[in-house]
């Protein structure tokens, strides 16, 4: 487990990865991170070295290569790393709000686990405990009320009429007072928005995804957005519901559930 928490650019975490040939990661941190400085991976390196040398990452020779087989770098790192390469229990979102896009991942493996939190290129990773991963992911959600409203369950169908354009152009007027209710809940002003989605590894490797969960923030406080299958011919159905902490919970540990 990591000793404390870590702040570093993306680009040095990306780097760490191809060391370890662990790929590129997670998607809330694998896109390709800014690099200034000179475009050779000999520079590269040795920029991450040194950036991992202030935080007591690494101890040895900047200079040298060594790196490549994980010489010289702290041990709970590396763990970290593989535990973000190949969590066994994953749950993460991607979330906007008045200051821009960032992204938080709680993962977990064994005994160890780590939150990570990219805000443009700087990540942030901080050990958590295995056991509340999800307690861990919703605490790094802003506070909010849940929406002062009546939940909405429409089928998608009748919101996709709602959308469908006539011979016309023209939207459709129609789509049942459930759809029509969805459309005004989607196009409130939103303070923050959040998309959770959660994984897990079998004891073959195979990983399993579930979700997403849709957080909205709007002045009428938090709504909780989902997609469901219900009946016997598996009729797919839009749930929003008002966001309250209770609920979110029972949400994710049913996401959680369906992928173990």
């Amino acid at each position: 487990m990591l000793r404390t928490t870590y702040d570093l650019p993306a680009w040095v975490l990306s780097t760490c990865l191809r060391w370890q040939g662990l790929g590129e990661g997670h998607p809330t941190f694998a896109e390709v991170a800014a690099w200034h400085g000179d475009d050779t991976a000999g520079a590269r390196d040795a920029a991450a070295r040194e950036a991992l040398a202030t935080m007591d990452l690494f101890s040895g020779d900047l200079l040298s290569g060594g790196l490549s087989s994980g010489t010289g770098m702290a041990p709970d790192f590396q763990n970290a790393l593989l535990v973000l390469a190949s969590p066994t229990v994953e749950l993460s979102f991607w979330a906007n709000d008045q200051e821009g896009p960032y992204q938080v991942l709680v993962a977990s493996a064994g005994a160890d686990a780590v939150q990570l939190t990219r805000i443009a290129e700087q990540v942030r990773l901080r050990p958590v405990h295995p056991e509340s991963l999800a307690e861990e992911l919703l605490a790094a959600l802003p506070e909010a009320t849940p929406a002062r409203a009546q939940a909405i369950n429409a089928r998608v169908s009748a919101y996709q009429n709602l959308l469908t354009p006539d011979t016309e152009g023209a939207l459709a007027s129609s789509g049942g007072p459930e759809a029509q209710r969805l459309q005004t809940v989607l196009q409130l002003p939103r303070l923050h928005a959040a998309e959770l989605h959660v994984a897990a590894r079998d004891r073959a490797g195979e990983r399993r995804r579930a979700g997403p969960l849709i957080l909205l923030d709007t002045e009428q406080g938090r709504w909780l957005i989902a997609r469901k299958s219900t009946g016997a011919a598996g009729e797919e159905w839009i749930s929003a519901a008002p966001g309250g902490d209770r609920r979110i919970r029972a949400s994710v540990a049913e996401l959680l559930t369906s992928v173990r």
